[in-house]
C-alpha cells in the first residue's frame, strides 16, 4: 500500500471520528489493505467488511460499520474505504459523503499508479511502437490534446 493511500485512510479515520478505517484494494488474485487503526493495530472486521463492500460496489452502513466502494470511471471495482467504530447509530449521510470524497482521490491514486506501470513496461520494451503509446493514452481515456496555443 501506498503512503497517500495510507494517509487516506488516516483521513478517514479522523473525518468521521471512527477509531479504524481500512482502504483495501483488490486485484485479480489477491488484496492488499491499509492498516490504520488508532493504536496501529489491524482490524479484521474494518477487513472481512471492505471486502464485502468491495464485492457489493456500492456504499454499505451494518452496525458500527460504514463503506464506499473505490469506482473507476469505467465503473471497475477497485477496492473499497471503510470505517469501523462506535459511533453508530450516528454514522450519518455527511460522513458517507467525506468517505465518497476519499475514495475518489484513493481511486484516482490507484490509477495512476496503475499508468505508471504501463508506462513503466512501455519503456522497458526494446522497440518501442509508437502506436503502443497511442493505445496506451487511450485506453486509459487520458489523451494528449495537440494544443496549438503553444507554437
Amino acid at each position: 500500500m501506498t503512503m497517500e493511500l495510507n494517509r487516506l485512510a488516516r483521513l478517514a479515520r479522523r473525518l468521521v471520528g471512527s477509531p479504524t478505517a481500512v482502504l483495501c484494494l483488490i486485484g485479480d488474485e489477491d488484496s492488499e489493505e491499509s492498516e490504520t487503526g488508532s493504536d496501529g493495530a489491524h482490524d479484521r472486521r474494518a477487513d472481512h467488511f471492505a471486502r464485502e463492500v468491495a464485492a457489493a460496489g456500492r456504499a454499505a452502513v451494518a452496525a458500527d460499520r460504514i463503506g464506499v466502494p473505490l469506482l473507476s470511471e469505467a465503473g471497475r471495482t477497485l477496492g473499497s474505504l471503510v470505517a469501523i467504530g462506535a459511533r453508530f447509530p450516528f454514522y450519518d449521510e455527511s460522513d458517507m459523503m467525506a468517505l465518497a470524497d476519499l475514495a475518489v482521490s484513493a481511486v484516482r491514486e490507484v490509477e495512476l499508479r496503475e499508468k505508471t506501470a504501463l508506462v513503466q513496461v512501455l519503456i522497458g520494451a526494446e522497440d518501442i511502437d509508437e502506436d503502443a503509446f497511442l493505445d496506451f493514452d487511450t485506453a486509459v481515456g487520458t489523451p494528449f490534446p495537440e494544443r496549438s496555443d503553444l507554437e
